[in-house]
């Protein structure tokens, strides 16, 4: 099992996410009428791709992290109606995530696999 450190703006940014959600459904619960706020709720996304963008925990975590805020952004531009953005007519948008998510990994290359010590001693890679 890995050990995997996580920073305390990921702390954050989850402890935020429960505290919002358990509001709005306190809230439901009363009787109140929440239903425009959760148009808002692809704010979540950005949020948690900031955290990563911000305190990266892989070295391609900034990737992720910038995929996801696009994914959050695209998302709320479709809820909110901006732009004149809607799913029908901004599906292209999936495709340059997608591609850019594509190009940024490609810069990081591919992870090197280890070396047998035969191949060490030989001096080969």
């Amino acid at each position: 099992m890995e050990n995997k450190r996580e920073g305390p703006l990921h702390s954050l940014v989850w402890g935020a996410v429960l505290i919002v959600a358990g509001i709005l459904i306190m809230l439901v619960n009363f009787g109140y009428e929440v239903g425009s706020i959760w148009r808002y709720s692809p704010l979540i996304l950005v949020a948690t791709g900031l955290a990563k963008i911000i305190q990266p925990d892989k070295a391609d975590a900034r990737i992720s992290g910038t995929t996801t805020v696009l994914w959050g952004l695209w998302l709320l531009g479709n809820f909110l109606h901006l732009f004149g953005m809607s799913f029908r007519n901004s599906w292209p948008f999936i495709l340059i995530i997608i591609g850019l998510e594509i190009v940024g990994r490609s810069f990081l290359g591919r992870p090197g696999r280890e070396m047998t010590s035969r191949e060490e001693l030989n001096g080969q890679r």
